[in-house]
């Protein structure tokens, strides 16, 4: 539940920044998960802060789809399993003014 959890959220960070992005505010952070499928997020500028290297969160093959989302079906997306490592990643603070976001997540069991 935990690494979903932080897939969830850094979904909803990447989709919160193009979101900014779209209306000329400075965009913050931007996250495609534009790797090759199957390499850790950790090697890509992410940081594990718990359960690190066991079973760490990889890129997929594809990204997620849907009508209508300005950034659907591009590069690939991050594969969470059940238990195991926790990712997290840093971006510029947001300390005034109002953050739009989106993001989609597929959840394919609980």
């Amino acid at each position: 539940m935990k690494r979903l959890f932080v897939t969830f959220a850094a979904t909803l960070t990447y989709a919160l920044f193009v979101s900014v992005n779209t209306w000329g505010q400075t965009l913050l952070l931007e996250e495609n998960f534009n790797y090759p499928a199957g390499d850790s997020l950790t090697a890509h500028g992410w940081t594990a802060h718990s359960g690190s290297t066991t079973n760490p969160i990889t890129a997929n093959n594809g990204g997620l789809t849907y009508a209508g989302y300005a950034n659907s079906g591009i590069n690939n997306a991050a594969l969470v399993d059940n238990n195991g490592e926790d990712d997290n990643r840093t971006f510029t603070s947001q300390t005034s003014g109002t953050i739009y976001y989106s993001f989609l997540v597929k959840v394919d069991s609980v």
